[in-house]
């Protein structure tokens, strides 16, 4: 296959991703240029057959040329054979700095590669990143991070909730994007919750030590074992203090514990956890509190339970559940 042939197949993405890396390496290389070179002088018959728009892209980047090595002549994609072949020569001298120039296209293979990992409501998912750091995600979460953790600190972005158990390597910072925080971490275990829909963020420590930056603090923040960080959105306002391990991170081993909890923060996390729509036929007041513990129990078996003290009926169809206050 030659070049022009070789381009439209990739053009067309015909060729797998290992395919396409060797194709631009081997633009970029001597043997590509040479080989590049002949096919045109060869068939010089091809700038002729290119269309109007192809035309102008080709002078557009001679421009660029001109305006960079400051010559003075003028190269048009209509001339005679010296032209052409000049023009050519003059395209192939810098193939290899505006390889993206000609093909931009191809920039992105150049670019970090992006991994991106996500869960919908209701599914919970275990990830191994590529330090051997682990992370359990929530429903409803994602994390994204570059391939191999290139550069100088292995960063990583959140939205929803998630366990990191940090690998350790002190040169090189573990640092995890939420919202308003960035939590800075060396060898560590820690919960970082983070709903977009949620006013509430929070970031409690289980093992060794982290490092929380954030516009909204007055001053960077470090977090003991059995410590948490909140900060709401709506109040502008930050809480520390302890926490229940149970409650804040129990999600990660199929426990859900609610300690006075709203009826919005029942709904929502039950909604979450089992990915359907809970509605109710009325608000309950705002003094409406629950607390009770599940492990591992379907929904049902959830709403039975708490039908007994907190006095309402439901029906469950498919994705949907109706909650109906007495």
């Amino acid at each position: 296959m030659n070049f022009f042939n070789k381009y439209r197949a990739f053009k067309a993405g015909q060729l797998s991703q290992k395919e396409t890396e060797e194709f631009v390496k081997w633009m970029n290389s001597k043997e590509g240029e040479e080989i590049i070179l002949e096919e045109i002088e060869d068939d010089w018959n091809y700038l002729d057959a290119k269309e109007a728009t192809d035309e102008t892209r080709l002078e557009s980047i001679l421009t660029q040329i001109k305006s960079e090595t400051k010559e003075e002549r003028t190269i048009t994609a209509r001339s005679n054979y010296f032209s052409k072949i000049a023009a050519a020569v003059a395209l192939l001298v810098l193939f290899a700095g505006l390889t993206y120039l000609i093909f931009p296209e191809l920039q992105t293979l150049n670019q970090p590669h992006l991994i991106v990992k996500s869960n919908p409501s209701g599914q919970k998912s275990t990830h191994f990143l590529p330090d051997g750091s682990k992370v359990y995600l929530n429903a409803e979460s994602s994390v994204s991070f570059i391939a191999d953790f290139e550069g100088e600190s292995r960063e990583i972005e959140l939205k929803g909730e998630a366990y990191f158990e940090v690998a350790k390597n002190p040169k090189k910072p573990f640092v995890v994007r939420s919202k308003h925080f960035s939590t800075t971490a060396l060898g560590t275990a820690f919960n970082i919750r983070a709903y977009g829909s949620e006013s509430k963020l929070e970031v409690a420590l289980t093992e060794g030590k982290v490092k929380i930056d954030s516009k909204v603090l007055q001053d960077e923040i470090y977090l003991v074992p059995g410590e948490k960080l909140s900060y709401s959105s709506n109040s502008k306002t930050t809480e520390r203090g302890q926490f229940d391990l149970g409650e804040v991170v129990g999600w990660k081993d199929g426990l859900i514990k609610f300690s006075d909890a709203s009826y919005d923060e029942v709904k929502n996390r039950l909604g979450r956890w089992f990915g359907v729509e809970i509605r109710s036929n009325k608000v309950p007041s705002n003094d409406w509190r629950y607390t009770g513990v599940f492990e591992n129990q379907s929904l049902e078996m959830i709403l039975e339970g708490m039908k007994l003290t907190k006095n309402f009926e439901y029906k469950m169809e498919r994705k949907s559940v109706e909650i109906m206050f007495n």
